[in-house]
């Protein structure tokens, strides 16, 4: 009796592959989602060698996703989400019932974030890990409200490696900050004394737009 395999020697090729070149990439001071990366690519149509049954490794990358959404979605609560509309960024998505989820380093206030039904992933989203649970491979944009410039850039990187089409916002706390990054451009920035007066300024001039006037 022929015995099909493919399942086993995906699986095989895959885990010991991203092992070991996790292992490399952590050697080399990288991230080990690069070697996770490398080894997919070793074992993959595009590289001689062995290939991995490329439907078999989609179906298990789609089972995956199903997992990771399962687990935020345990914790998912329209009703309670709409009840904290008037939080910022995230009132701002929930009142419009787009889906979005939270990566904080507090482990208390991701507790509580969840008991409220907004879905929150613990650790430091400059860890790639961290960004893979919070789903970022199929997020439309990443927001990024941290100060540290060090950790926007691995967080930028991350995002952009798993998604090269994902939009990016910065929020700055320092016009040096913020012409650095506009600089890189890793994003579109937003400073908050400059939005505030761009704000400012908009609405005067709205107002007397309309008056037909000059303050």
């Amino acid at each position: 009796m022929d015995h099909n395999i493919s399942l086993i020697t995906t699986l095989a090729a895959g885990f010991g592959m991203a092992l070991v070149l996790g292992l490399i990439a952590e050697r080399l001071k990288l991230p080990a989602l690069v070697g996770y990366l490398v080894a997919g690519i070793l074992i993959g149509p595009a590289t001689p060698g062995f290939v991995a049954d490329v439907n078999i490794a989609a179906q298990l990358s789609e089972i995956g996703v199903m997992l990771l959404m399962f687990g935020v979605g345990l914790h998912f609560s329209v009703r309670d989400l709409l009840a904290v509309k008037r939080i910022a960024v995230p009132g701002a998505l929930a009142s419009r019932e787009i889906p979005f989820v939270v990566a904080e380093q507090n482990r208390e206030l991701v507790e509580r974030l969840r008991e409220r039904g907004i879905p929150s992933v613990s650790g430091d989203a400059a860890d790639p890990s961290v960004l893979i649970q919070a789903h970022i491979a199929d997020a439309d944009t990443l927001v990024v409200t941290l100060p540290d410039p060090i950790n926007i850039r691995q967080m930028v990187d991350t995002a952009r490696t798993l998604n090269p089409d994902i939009e990016i916002l910065l929020r700055t706390h320092s016009e040096a900050e913020s012409e650095m990054l506009r600089k890189d451009k890793l994003g579109t920035v937003f400073f908050g004394e400059e939005e505030l007066a761009k704000g400012m300024t908009k609405h005067l001039l709205g107002r007397y737009a309309q008056q037909g006037t000059t303050p």
